[in-house]
């Protein structure tokens, strides 16, 4: 939800910016409607955080959930596409590794 949220807006705005006419519109957070199969009660859910496209969020109550930003998970999925790199983006080959950091790192 949160990549996907994140990334139409984002998308539909560059567009809505190139238009003469949509240009000076405001383009709203979104909202998803959610409905559960078995009471077919929908619920509507707003995203208040649609426009944050570089950050990363976090969220829970001790903070330990973690919304990457989708801009930084495309750099470094390009990374690893375009490199192929045999290591993980810091960890050392030839130097031992902190598994507390590694894990710690998010």
């Amino acid at each position: 939800m949160d990549i996907q949220a994140r990334l139409y807006w984002a998308n539909i705005r560059q567009n809505m910016d190139k238009d003469p006419y949509f240009k000076d519109f405001e383009l709203l957070d979104y909202r998803f409607i959610v409905v559960n199969r078995k009471t077919l009660c929908p619920l509507v859910w707003t995203y208040p955080y649609t426009r944050r496209l570089t950050e990363d969020l976090t969220f829970g109550k001790n903070g330990n959930i973690l919304f990457r930003s989708p801009l930084k998970i495309g750099e470094e999925l390009s990374y690893y596409l375009s490199s192929r790199p045999v290591l993980p983006i810091g960890i050392k080959r030839d130097d031992s590794n902190d598994i507390v950091e590694w894990l710690n790192k998010e």
